[in-house]
């Protein structure tokens, strides 16, 4: 394998991983924001003495501007590698390999954990949800499942 393959390899599997991690993020940004436009909500109904209509608060700006800009991996850094004054090219480009080959397996093995084991990924609030579910006990409504219902 040559080093322009290996640096192509090696870029779209961070780039793949990159934007993994931007989805997981962006949902907690997005949980982030929901959990703030609602304590706002609040607010404002508590100070509803001043004004008969609610407040809507919208996203932030700096949300927006990220959800429309997809995630794109910054190649510097992986550039510089292949670029760089190397000692040894076989060594640079054997170690590349193990990098991909090391990253790949990383993402096969978070695809298996994913179909294969659901609740690692499950928060621990739905787990208990769902072991009192198993032994027959309803647990109450939790803020966030009487939000939902309000959005």
């Amino acid at each position: 394998m040559d080093a322009r393959m290996l640096y192509r390899r090696l870029y779209r599997e961070l780039s793949y991983q990159a934007l993994e991690a931007s989805k997981v993020q962006t949902a907690q940004l997005k949980r982030r924001e929901a959990a703030l436009a609602a304590y706002r909500k609040r607010l404002a109904e508590q100070k509803q003495a001043q004004a008969e209509g609610r407040d809507v608060v919208n996203p932030s700006p700096a949300l927006s501007k990220r959800l429309k800009a997809g995630p794109l991996y910054d190649s510097k850094a992986l550039r510089e590698c292949f670029t760089g004054a190397a000692k040894d090219p076989k060594q640079t480009l054997e170690y590349g390999q193990e990098v991909w080959e090391y990253l790949r397996s990383q993402r096969t093995y978070k695809d298996l954990l994913a179909r294969y084991n659901p609740g690692a990924t499950m928060d621990d609030e739905e787990r208990i949800r769902l072991s009192a579910q198993r032994v027959g006990l309803a647990l109450p409504k939790t803020m966030r499942e009487q939000l939902d219902i309000i959005y």
